[in-house]
């Protein structure tokens, strides 16, 4: 297979260039403002590039929030939401809200933000996009304790790993808790190769963040050699 894997994107893109050449793939490093690559089986790079390459894991229309809450709304970390746009935000009635894009690709990251201070820059409209019909998910704050990330390739958790807010991973074991509810939202997710958040709240329970587009996410700490193993699987079937 043939894996293009954007540079200078993370330690965790690194290591999964390698351990795919190690595998015996075919692995192009690829930046953008570079020509396209005509063809590839799997991409890993930035949500921004996923448009414009070929190998991108993942729908991003079917891994709009709004398409696939409904479906698992009772394991939600967010299922209470208000929709919204950047340019027509609401009043909300909680002293501060979860603010999110509607689409996967992020346009901006969720974020935590006052009442009194919500508004269009709040989210970063002017600096990393500009369009105010842009919709949005309001959500009243939640209390998160820790948070996982795993990898569902084929509806099958292969890999996983802990990660902070800040975007660094942890070396840490998620319960086996976690990982039960990280199968039954892979086994309920839109797309069948999905990357899986699931967080801990400070009162204990375990509750599905999101799903993400597998070529836009970063894989942390997750073991690569598995994943790989899984992809090869599922792409090319005896």
């Amino acid at each position: 297979m043939i894996f293009l894997i954007e540079r200078d994107l993370s330690a965790a893109a690194d290591r999964f260039a390698a351990v795919a050449k190690a595998a015996g793939h075919r692995v192009l490093r690829w930046s953008d403002g570079e020509p396209v690559p005509a063809v590839a089986d799997v991409f890993l790079g930035a949500l921004g590039s996923c448009a414009a390459v070929p190998g991108v894991i993942g729908d991003p229309a079917r891994l709009a929030v709004r398409h696939w809450l409904p479906g698992v709304a009772d394991l939600a970390l967010n299922a209470e939401v208000v929709e919204a746009t950047v340019g027509n935000l609401p009043l909300i009635p909680w002293p501060s809200a979860f603010v999110r894009p509607d689409c996967c690709l992020k346009p901006f990251s969720g974020r935590l933000v006052a009442r009194e201070a919500l508004s269009p820059a709040a989210l970063d409209h002017g600096f990393y996009f500009d369009d105010l019909d842009l919709p949005v998910l309001l959500s009243p704050p939640q209390a998160v304790a820790a948070e996982w990330r795993f990898v569902a390739v084929d509806r099958r958790v292969v890999a996983h790993s802990g990660y902070l807010a800040s975007r660094e991973a942890v070396a840490s074991e998620p319960p086996a808790a976690a990982e039960a509810l990280a199968r039954e939202a892979a086994r309920r997710a839109p797309e069948p190769t999905v990357v899986i958040d699931i967080c801990q709240l400070a009162s204990g329970a375990f509750q599905l963040v999101e799903y993400n587009l597998f070529s836009g996410a970063d894989l942390y700490g997750c073991d690569l050699g598995s994943v790989v193993v899984a992809l090869t699987a599922w792409l090319t079937p005896a």
